[in-house]
Formats: structure tokens, C-alpha cells, sequence
């Protein structure tokens, strides 16, 4: 692993352990049943995890009844939630652009031992749809106090090369219809989810 910041932090200072405080900058969110955001407040806060999991151990959990514990409780709520906001952000025109992680495991002499393929399952939708949130809620209270920010803009595809890439995708024989409105992309990355090409042409789109 290549680390984003130096070790002392990423493995230390910001890195959540448990039974350690951690200082960290908190966004509180009232959600309602249908998954939409009504409030959110910013505060400075102290985390102090409880327990440290692997997202195998998250799904193992979700898949079954939770035990008599609170933190398992916690994640089944929390997994209800996640999907439900999922569920809005799809509904508001969000594109399923997800696609299945690679490792390659090494062994000793850096030779490949075996290809390990991940998938985007519900363990790490529970995390990506809280980051995601905080992130919407941060980047709209920066505009809205007009705080200068560094952010990225996604340009509108250019039209001659969506439709060079529709008429790839119809000769797979696989239906597509207008790709600049986002209910058919929508449609489109549905489909190729559960087709054998589907990933290479995902990876086409994007």
C-alpha cells in the first residue's frame, strides 16, 4: 500500500483504532424514512471506536440476524439506512459506475500467487454512501459560504463520441437508447451488470 499522507499520520494520528480518541471534524445528518437528507450540522468532535472490522466481517454480519450486541444492531440500522439513501441518490439520476476490485496477491519472491476479485457488495456500500453524503453536505456548505475550495468539475461527455460508443454497445446486440438523458445510461449500465461484455463496455463509458 502506498499511503496518501506519511505513515505517522495515516497509520497513526488519522488512523481510527479502537479504544483510542480520535479529534475529527463530525456532520450530523436527520435523514428521512425514504432516504433524504432534512438537516445537517458540522461540530468538532471525538470518535472513540468501539471495534475494528474487515468488510468480510461486515457482510458475514449483514447476512444474518444480529446477535445480542449493540454494535452489531448499530450495523444492521445503519445498512438499512445506507441503502435507502443509495436508493434516493439513484432515483436523483446517480450512475451505477461500480466495478469489482482486483488484488493480486505476491509471495515471497514477488511472483503472483493468485488474482483476487472483490466486489462492491452491501459492506461497502454501507461506507460509501455515508462518505458520499458527507461529502455532498460539505462541498454545498462551502458554496454556500462562498469559501474559496479546490473541487473537480465532470465536463458533459462529448456527443460525437457517445454516439460512436452507442453504436459500439448495438453491436453487441445490446438495446440502447438516447445516452445523453441520464434515465438511459441508467438503463444501459442495468443491463451490462448482467451481461459477459458488460464490464469491458462499462469501462468504455467511463
Amino acid at each position: 500500500v502506498i499511503p496518501m499522507l506519511p505513515e505517522a499520520l495515516s497509520n497513526e494520528l488519522c488512523s481510527l483504532k479502537p479504544d483510542v480518541d480520535r479529534l475529527t471534524k463530525c456532520v450530523e445528518f436527520l435523514v428521512s424514512n425514504d432516504g433524504r437528507v432534512l438537516n445537517a450540522k458540522f461540530y468538532s468532535a471525538v470518535i472513540h471506536s468501539q471495534r475494528r472490522f474487515a468488510y468480510g466481517d461486515v457482510l458475514k454480519i449483514l447476512q444474518r440476524k444480529p446477535a445480542d450486541d449493540p454494535i452489531e444492531k448499530m450495523l444492521h440500522h445503519a445498512h438499512e439506512l445506507a441503502q435507502k439513501i443509495r436508493r434516493h441518490r439513484f432515483k436523483n439520476g446517480s450512475l451505477d459506475l461500480d466495478f469489482p476490485e482486483t488484488k493480486i496477491r505476491l509471495d515471497e519472491q514477488g511472483k503472483i500467487l493468485r488474482i483476487e476479485k472483490t466486489e462492491n457488495d452491501v459492506s461497502h456500500q454501507l461506507i460509501e454512501e455515508y462518505m458520499l453524503l458527507a461529502n455532498e453536505a460539505v462541498a454545498t456548505r462551502l458554496m454556500s459560504l462562498r469559501t474559496p475550495a479546490i473541487y473537480r468539475i465532470h465536463e458533459e461527455p462529448d456527443m460525437r463520441r457517445l454516439q460512436e460508443y452507442r453504436e459500439e454497445v448495438m453491436a453487441h446486440h445490446v438495446p440502447c437508447g438516447n445516452l445523453s438523458q441520464t434515465s438511459e445510461v441508467q438503463k444501459l449500465l442495468q443491463k451490462l451488470g448482467t451481461l459477459p461484455i458488460g464490464q469491458a463496455l462499462k469501462i468504455g463509458f467511463l
